[in-house]
């Protein structure tokens, strides 16, 4: 189905917010680096080095809004999180505009009508058993919404800009069904910590989202900080839940699951995939947990249907 663009419509008005977010984090991206078309593996880098500074602080944020993203000075996870890359950066020989960066990120994205958006059709964008699997679970998920906003293109369309403005399709790579354990409990509702629309089975409950807002309708909630405290809030009344935890490689990420899942394997069903970084702390602490383990050397990728292998992805399964 080809959506159109009439004036005046939901779907205006949705895809408008999402193009007008990547203008702004592109002009975010090439503001605050000088002369950065000079060499595209620097641009990239570069790219790479904010998209992991952005998931850093939605991942910590508290109040889960993409429009008002803000560096705290006083804060020690922000802190943490733009030394990191501002040592990532001068390790690739990167200049950059530090005032820049951080006036846009305490800048709130507004949203104003562009003059031209271009017709899109979903089906050419996704394919179609990743579509088909967002259809099930737009239909599970969707009924909390409006009338009005049940546009299921529009919400598919919504999305795919959303995670491609922000690099974030390494969101959509999880472990081969053929290297799982069988860990859960039949009796169970599954729940995945980090997730996206394209990569979560159609049986999810719920998963932990960067981008809420957009992903509710397929079966979002809020980021994973949030979500374990919901799983510990059900855990006190009695619900259990089998859980996949495969966080993105992010070291402060990774070290602030270990209380976490220490307190998530009192009384659900784990399945955890962490980098293969024996020596982090955060990895021998998670190993220590776990009897069974199976070090792998694939992804699958949801997003594009394929097997991705290579030693520099080497992971290790915990349950």
């Amino acid at each position: 189905m080809t959506i159109i663009m009439d004036d005046n419509t939901f779907t205006r008005s949705i895809i408008n917010k999402e193009l007008c977010i990547r203008k702004y984090i592109n002009n975010v991206k090439y503001h605050s680096y000088n002369n950065p078309q000079k060499n595209n593996k620097i641009k990239n880098e570069a790219n790479n080095a904010f998209s992991r500074l952005l998931m850093i602080l939605l991942s910590f944020s508290s109040n889960h809004n993409l429009f008002n993203i803000e560096y705290d000075p006083h804060n020690k996870i922000d802190v943490y999180a733009m030394n990191k890359w501002e040592k990532e950066m001068k390790e690739k020989g990167i200049d950059y505009n530090k005032h820049k960066l951080i006036h846009d990120l305490n800048s709130k994205i507004r949203v104003k009508k562009l003059k031209y958006i271009p017709n899109h059709d979903v089906n050419t964008l996704i394919l179609p058993n990743v579509l088909d699997r967002m259809r099930k679970k737009y239909n599970k998920f969707s009924k909390a919404l409006d009338n009005k906003e049940k546009n299921f293109d529009t919400h598919v369309l919504a999305v795919y800009l959303r995670y491609n403005t922000f690099d974030a399709y390494s969101q959509c790579w999880t472990a081969h069904n053929k290297d799982k354990p069988n860990y859960k409990n039949k009796h169970f509702k599954t729940i995945e910590l980090f997730g996206a629309p394209f990569n979560t089975n159609t049986d999810i409950f719920t998963f932990g989202s960067l981008f809420p807002d957009v992903d509710s309708a397929f079966g979002g909630f809020h980021n994973y900080r949030n979500l374990f405290t919901y799983i510990m809030d059900e855990n006190s009344r009695g619900n259990y839940y089998n859980i996949q935890i495969s966080p993105p490689n992010v070291p402060i990420i990774l070290v602030d699951l270990v209380d976490k899942i220490q307190n998530l394997k009192k009384k659900n069903n784990l399945l955890i995939m962490f980098p293969h970084w024996t020596d982090s702390p955060a990895y021998q602490a998670v190993s220590k947990m776990f009897p069974n383990q199976k070090v792998i050397e694939r992804y699958y990728d949801m997003w594009s249907e394929r097997v991705v292998t290579g030693k520099s992805i080497k992971s290790t399964l915990f349950w």
